[in-house]
């Protein structure tokens, strides 16, 4: 038998028909309808291209926008229905966010002193506070930087200032807007290799946004946006029989009025234009062209 991983814990992130205004009062929509839903301690890569509405997503989930309509809800917390005082102290507890470029998210004369800022703010300890920059500072290779300021920092030098700065407080969620952009390949993986190593032994979500495949898929995960709409989602599953161990499916995501994509190739291959036909199996519901491709023959019938 083949089957999901049961989660014992709600969805960190759960989002159901999610419309947000475009930025800047141009026309139409960032988000259209988006569904998502991001397990406890997963580690989610937002792919898409420029436009897809991962920046979007990400500024609901950090509270810097609120939808239209539909739910956004964060750790138990409708940030579409609450108040903004609400959204902002539940928000400031439970997210570190690191917008783009990540030099947004800095105190350009401060280097070192972006991590201390958000703990001497919030009242901790002294030696609290030296411990954890020191540890920040080791786990992200900033030990060397001394009182260099951010705004003489290299790009991947101040990514991972941003980072370590956005994860002082110990959010339990973490929120990443291309961190790559801009690196080089090695940079790249280093970076990487370091936030799998956070995920694995703090217990971290992360929800990274993407336009790299490659780097989407290497994490796994993947979450498909286009046009303000997550289209496909990948779920690892576990054959619990004869030993098959763990294996990747991507899978059509549904959403809050029962509503799914079907990529454009698929639509292509299948002849399937304006309509089709939709008929219900025993185990599973079937979408047929409405009728026959006059020149691809019988690629229509069910197999």
């Amino acid at each position: 038998m083949v089957g999901l991983v049961p989660s014992r814990r709600p969805p960190i992130v759960e989002c159901a028909g999610l419309y947000l205004d475009r930025a800047e009062g141009g026309p139409g929509f960032a988000l259209r309808g988006l569904t998502l839903a991001v397990e406890h301690w997963a580690f989610t890569p937002l792919l898409g291209p420029a436009g897809a509405g991962k920046t979007a997503l990400l500024r609901v989930l950090a509270g810097l926008a609120r939808p239209r309509t539909g739910r956004a809800t964060l750790h138990g917390v409708d940030l579409a229905a609450a108040g903004p005082e609400e959204v902002r102290e539940h928000v400031e507890r439970v997210v570190g966010f690191v917008p783009s470029p990540a030099t947004a998210g800095l105190l350009p004369e401060l280097g070192i002193g972006n991590i201390e800022l958000p703990l001497r703010l919030a009242g901790r300890r002294p030696l609290y506070i030296r411990n954890r920059v020191r540890a920040l500072s080791d786990q992200f290779g900033l030990g060397d930087l001394g009182r260099v300021p951010a705004r003489e920092l290299g790009p991947a030098e101040t990514v991972r200032l941003a980072i370590a700065t956005a994860l002082a407080h110990e959010p339990d969620l973490l929120l990443l807007d291309e961190p790559m952009a801009g690196l080089t390949a090695i940079e790249r993986d280093e970076l990487l290799d370091t936030l799998l190593r956070i995920h694995e032994n703090a217990g971290l979500t992360i929800i990274l946004a993407t336009r790299d495949p490659l780097l989407a898929y290497r994490i796994g995960g993947v979450v498909r946006l286009a046009a303000g709409q997550a289209r496909t989602e990948q779920v690892r599953l576990v054959a619990y029989s004869r030993g098959e161990g763990e294996h990747v499916e991507e899978v059509a995501i549904v959403d809050g009025d029962g509503r799914v994509e079907i990529p454009p190739e698929e639509r292509a291959a299948l002849g399937i234009t304006r309509r089709a036909r939709v008929t219900r199996e025993d185990d599973h519901i079937g979408v047929w062209p409405e009728q026959p491709p006059p020149e691809t023959g019988p690629i229509w019938r069910r197999r």
